[in-house]
């Protein structure tokens, strides 16, 4: 299944553009068993932006110098942790959102190749909103989307995590890209892989 819905992106994006398929097969593999912590419908303003993040974050960050890059990957690392990570205990359900930002900054397109990256992407961010919400919709929350900000604060240690991960990745990413070094993506993916909010489990 895997397999095949990476082939059917490259095939109908371009080859090119296979990353997206990856990107949407981890959020669909997320969004029907996770939840956001927050009302069904309101997740799917989560899922919205999310998407809009991965389709304009990474495509900015590598038409800018270094250190503008370095800011707008922070912004965007911190919004997908924000909307995605509220609910700590399943951190490893919601840091492929985080993995496929990266992914897509690491294989970037241009111009015709773009167009059909957002297509994808748009595409792929339809079919999770009907997945997530088809899986999700009899759970109930008291918490709302504007609560994933209202929350945020720093003497949390959510919030910490949130802005330790952020950092770490970013920094590294801009660490390779001043040194001139290829693939900055895979030192930030290296770093995310072991900034857990839970010590213990490192």
């Amino acid at each position: 299944f895997c397999v095949a819905v990476v082939s059917m992106y490259s095939k109908l994006t371009g080859s090119s553009n296979s990353v997206v398929g990856v990107t949407v097969l981890l959020a669909v593999l997320v969004l029907r068993q996770a939840d956001f912590g927050i009302r069904t419908t309101h997740g799917l303003l989560s899922i919205a932006g999310i998407f809009g993040i991965l389709m304009a974050g990474p495509r900015l960050a590598n038409i800018v110098p270094p250190l503008a890059a370095f800011a707008v990957n922070a912004v965007c690392i911190l919004l997908l942790m924000i909307l995605g990570c509220h609910n700590v205990i399943m951190y490893q359900s919601f840091l492929p959102f985080v993995l496929g930002y990266l992914l897509l900054l690491g294989y970037d397109v241009t111009e015709k190749e773009y167009t059909f990256r957002v297509i994808g992407l748009l595409v792929g961010m339809v079919i999770c909103m009907i997945v997530f919400y088809k899986n999700q919709r009899n759970r109930a929350y008291r918490r709302t989307f504007l609560d994933l900000f209202r929350e945020f604060d720093l003497k949390s240690a959510r919030s910490r995590w949130y802005v330790k991960l952020t950092l770490i990745v970013s920094s590294a990413m801009l660490f390779m890209n001043l040194l001139g070094l290829p693939r900055a993506m895979w030192a930030g993916i290296a770093c995310m892989s072991v900034c857990l909010p839970f010590t213990k489990r490192l």
